[in-house]
């Protein structure tokens, strides 16, 4: 499919992963750390990218599995499990994670798999769900 081969030449090339973060990204990864409820032990985040909220929640005393299409985003993580998927099918049992975040992710993804992605993300989270978005943001290619 077009759609998915074009997204992931874009996301394989290093110089998105390169980039220094705004600060408003960093601020939503710290509200996001802040939102980690006290019962929860495991965490997978789907759509990682170069890892700024893995490392975030790494450094806040948890052990979170990151998981991306890209395996140059991947590669930018230095430490922890790191799995490379489509996040309209999760290598994951139904109910493995406490946690599933998907941050800066839903509004990457096609109309097309769109509901996929969302029940794929409902079937591995046992507890709770964190999706942000960007909102008035000025994005920049």
């Amino acid at each position: 499919m077009k759609v998915k081969i074009t997204q992931r030449n874009l996301y394989e090339n290093l110089t998105v992963w390169k980039k220094n973060p705004p600060k408003t990204v960093l601020e939503r990864i710290a509200l996001a750390i802040n939102a980690v409820p006290r019962d929860v032990y495991t965490i997978l985040e789907v759509g990682c990218g170069n890892g700024l909220l893995i490392n975030g929640l790494k450094d806040a005393g948890y052990d979170p599995v990151a998981c991306d299409i890209s395996i140059n985003a991947l590669r930018q993580i230095q430490k922890g499990r790191r799995v490379q998927a489509d996040a309209e099918n999760l290598p994951f049992t139904t109910g493995e994670f406490d946690l599933v975040f998907a941050c800066e992710l839903l509004e990457h993804i096609p109309a097309l798999f769109f509901d996929k992605v969302l029940k794929e993300i409902s079937r591995v989270s046992q507890k709770y769900i964190v999706i942000t978005t960007p909102y008035q943001e000025k994005l920049e290619i």
